[in-house]
């Protein structure tokens, strides 16, 4: 038996892990995530782009940012006939893109220039 500074018995138990992950559940603003060649706006001038990925982690998300007249992309995608075929789709609503190579994954840098040209 626990005592209390006061003297009382420390009788509580810890909290059930179970219930504290039920309360702590995620909550997405999406109803889901964007389809290959499609955007979802996040935020007023940000972009959510999903491009498919051909391993067990199979997407890796990407993001296009309002500039000027045009759009900056946050990563591009591993070049494979999947990620071409959805940047074929994305050329017309995002028009003029550039590309401003933020990340040293190979995979990424394999795509950079593609959006843009």
């Amino acid at each position: 038996m626990n005592k209390t500074s006061t003297g009382a018995d420390d009788r509580r138990t810890p909290p059930d892990p179970i219930r504290r992950a039920e309360k702590a559940a995620l909550v997405y603003p999406f109803d889901g995530p964007p389809a290959p060649g499609e955007t979802t706006e996040v935020a007023d001038g940000v972009l959510w782009i999903r491009m498919p990925l051909p391993f067990s982690l199979n997407h890796i998300n990407l993001w296009a940012i309002r500039d000027g007249e045009g759009w900056a992309i946050v990563d591009t995608g591993m070049q494979t006939p999947d990620t071409a075929t959805a940047w074929q789709l994305l050329r017309g609503p995002l028009g003029g893109c550039r590309s401003p190579g933020c990340s040293s994954h190979t995979c990424i840098r394999t795509m950079s220039a593609w959006p843009a040209g």
